[in-house]
């Protein structure tokens, strides 16, 4: 499963094996591999497909939602990794990100006024 959405992936973007690899440090070889399923990614090399081409970790990994995200999402997935959140703390950023401009400074001055307490 997680092979037949690289290919989705590669494909989606009109990439040949060889330009999927290059900037992810691969080989044509091994993303023929992982696309064929004969080979599983390493958990390093999923985090820097979703890094690289700006796909969801959740959908390469378990197929949840879609495969693309737009740049805060990618902003919030990478901030993720780095503080180490949890996947209720990374839904909880996205949520508020997604809020429209009002709701969103409203949650802003809650925030504040508790930081002012």
């Amino acid at each position: 499963m997680l092979g037949q959405r690289v290919k989705e992936i590669r494909k989606g973007l009109g990439l040949t094996m060889k330009k999927f690899a290059e900037p992810l440090g691969l080989s044509e070889s091994a993303i023929s591999h992982i696309e064929n399923g004969s080979s599983s990614p390493s958990e390093s090399t999923k985090k820097l497909i979703c890094s690289v081409y700006g796909v969801d970790y959740f959908w390469l990994t378990e197929g949840i939602g879609k495969p693309f995200i737009n740049a805060t999402q990618l902003l919030l997935e990478q901030l993720a990794v780095e503080n180490h959140w949890d996947s209720e703390t990374l839904d909880i950023m996205k949520k508020l990100y997604e809020l429209p401009p009002e709701q969103f400074e409203l949650v802003l001055g809650m925030i504040k006024n508790m930081k002012d307490e």
